[in-house]
């Protein structure tokens, strides 16, 4: 549907006789969406830049040329991001796992200790730095924050790779128990 700019430039140009048409910007793409209006990523990137320097309420019109309208957050609650269902648990403890299972790694080279030989060395920065990776993936998941892909990094490969460390921590901690010695 033309939008009412291009609609009166048509409608000049066949009322009037002789009358050449001022200028070929003709938009294809629809009207401005109203404020609030779910946009999909394909609409953004095929707005023109011209509707966004005649949008008004554009307050960065020069500085992309492309509309992306306010995104309105769903804040969620405890229960809901820790709940079965809920964002929290697999994020969460994918994270501590690929953590753990890198650091685990890194010290299972230079000093030669199973993962609960340096798990008892040092208790207190190893469950600080859970709590620390735990509290700072749940609060984007409460305040309903929308994970932006950025190329190969995105909530998908996060998943699996979460996924995978832990099964491979798990593994790790079978085979060092079964053995009685470090992995790596």
């Amino acid at each position: 549907e033309p939008s009412h700019h291009s609609l009166s430039l048509l409608i000049s140009f066949l009322t009037s006789p002789g009358a050449t048409m001022p200028s070929m910007s003709l938009s294809l793409s629809r009207a401005t969406p109203a404020r609030g209006a779910r946009v999909t990523r394909a609409a953004r990137r095929l707005t023109p830049p011209s509707a966004v320097a005649s949008d008004p309420s554009s307050k960065n019109a020069s500085a992309s040329p492309y509309v992306k309208p306010p995104v309105e957050l769903k804040k969620v609650t405890f229960a809901e991001a820790m709940g079965f269902a809920g964002a929290g648990p697999e994020k969460i403890n994918g994270r501590l796992a690929m953590v753990a299972f890198v650091a685990a790694f890194g010290a299972e080279v230079s000093t030669h200790e199973t993962v609960s030989q340096q798990f008892g060395d040092a208790t207190i920065p190893v469950i600080g730095t859970a709590m620390l990776f735990a509290v700072a993936s749940l609060i984007p998941i409460m305040k309903g924050a929308i994970d932006e892909p950025m190329g190969p990094f995105n909530s998908k490969a996060e998943l699996v790779n979460g996924r995978l460390a832990m099964l491979g921590l798990s593994l790790m901690l079978y085979i060092e128990n079964q053995s009685g010695k470090a992995f790596f």
